[in-house]
This record gives structure tokens, C-alpha cells and sequence, in this order.
């Protein structure tokens, strides 16, 4: 598995994302459409059973990521939309851009999870919530 930083691009980092996920959770893990509210929308990362959904974002930092920030806010909001147990945002690149994100926008994000990747291994950023994917995760170690 590769370092975050030796990841070409968005691409790389969602398979190597697909790669992780399916070798550490009991469920398996694929790129796919899934109904909500009768839209069809496409996730990076979704298990088997629709109960866990989420989506690789690859971002580098910028002085002013309105244009990125726009991005993860559309993304926080169909995830609060669909009917999944588990949601979550993983980042790659920069950490620094989720972390600015949250600190302006975390208290309007319910029940979506922010996590790193790096150096193979997923952290948290958002340190004020129940992590339930990273739960899963290391219980099937």
C-alpha cells in the first residue's frame, strides 16, 4: 500500500482507499451508484450492503479552498441523505484541508466521519465524534 504521499492522484488514492478498506473490514468494498430519495448518486467506497458509505477526496492546500470546501460541503450533504449507518469522508494529499474545513464547518456536520490517510494507516480528524468505521476496522484485525 502506498504512502499518501507517493500517490500520483485522485485515482491512486481512491483504489489504494478500495485496496485498504476491503483487506481490513469484513465487508467488501466498491465504487457504485446508490438510491437516495430516489436520486442516483455514485460513491467511491461503498460496502457490499449499503450500510457504510463513503468517498476518497485528494486534495493539496491552498490560501483560499473555497472551490475544494464547496466540494466537501456537497459531499457532507448527500452523505447526511442517504440512508447508511456509517458515513465518511477520507483525505489524502493534505491534511490540512479537512482540518480547516472542520474548523469552520463541523458544528453543521451531523453524522458524517473525517478521517487521513497516510502511511496506511486511517486517523480521525474529527476528534469529537464516535468513530464507527475505524471501529469496525480494528475490531477485524
Amino acid at each position: 500500500m502506498a504512502n499518501s504521499l507517493e500517490l500520483k492522484d485522485a485515482k491512486d488514492f481512491e483504489l489504494s482507499m478500495l485496496e485498504y478498506l476491503n483487506s481490513h473490514s469484513p465487508q467488501s468494498f466498491s465504487k457504485r451508484k446508490v438510491n437516495i430519495s430516489g436520486v442516483s448518486f455514485e460513491f467511491d467506497l461503498v460496502s457490499a450492503d449499503d450500510k457504510i458509505i463513503g468517498d476518497a477526496k485528494f486534495f493539496k492546500n491552498i490560501s483560499v479552498p473555497a472551490a475544494k470546501w464547496d466540494n466537501i460541503s456537497y459531499y457532507v450533504w448527500l452523505l447526511q441523505n442517504t440512508e447508511a449507518r456509517i458515513k465518511f469522508l477520507v483525505f489524502g494529499k493534505d491534511i490540512e484541508v479537512p482540518e480547516r474545513y472542520l474548523k469552520r464547518y463541523e458544528p453543521l456536520i451531523s453524522d458524517v466521519e473525517f478521517y487521513f490517510f497516510e502511511n496506511n494507516t486511517l486517523n480521525p480528524i474529527d476528534k469529537h465524534k464516535e468513530h464507527k468505521l475505524l471501529a469496525i476496522l480494528q475490531t477485524n484485525q
